[in-house]
């Protein structure tokens, strides 16, 4: 709230101006689809805690929220199998999103590996 002040003749007049802010549900074609296309990818989305990752998947968030191909990638997972190898092309975060799975293999097989020790 904003409050002015005007000065009339030794006189002190309030004037209010209220502004609101309004806040608005998000709308579906500005909804971050990225989890999802993770899921598809077989990516855990907690990995991004790890330091040797959470860059990529800050980025990946990033250019998730401004991507312009948000209604592509919709109608992509509406009707893509449960299980992908790779992103599709369109997607701004197909680079990010094979590295993280390349990533995700490599921490399975160390696992394994130690697993057998």
């Amino acid at each position: 709230m904003l409050i002015h002040y005007y000065h009339f003749a030794g006189e002190c007049v309030t004037e209010k101006v209220v502004t609101e802010k309004v806040m608005r549900a998000p709308e579906t074609e500005y909804s971050m689809h990225i989890y999802e296309m993770m899921a598809r990818l077989g990516i855990e989305p907690g990995a991004g805690v790890l330091p040797r990752l959470s860059l990529r998947y800050a980025t990946a968030l990033r250019r998730c929220e401004y991507c312009r191909s948000k209604k592509a990638c919709r109608d992509w997972l509406d009707y893509a199998p449960a299980m992908i190898n790779f992103a599709p092309d369109f997607c701004r975060n197909a680079d990010i999103l094979f590295e993280l799975q390349y990533d995700e293999v490599g921490t399975v097989w160390v696992d394994r590996e130690q697993r057998g020790r």
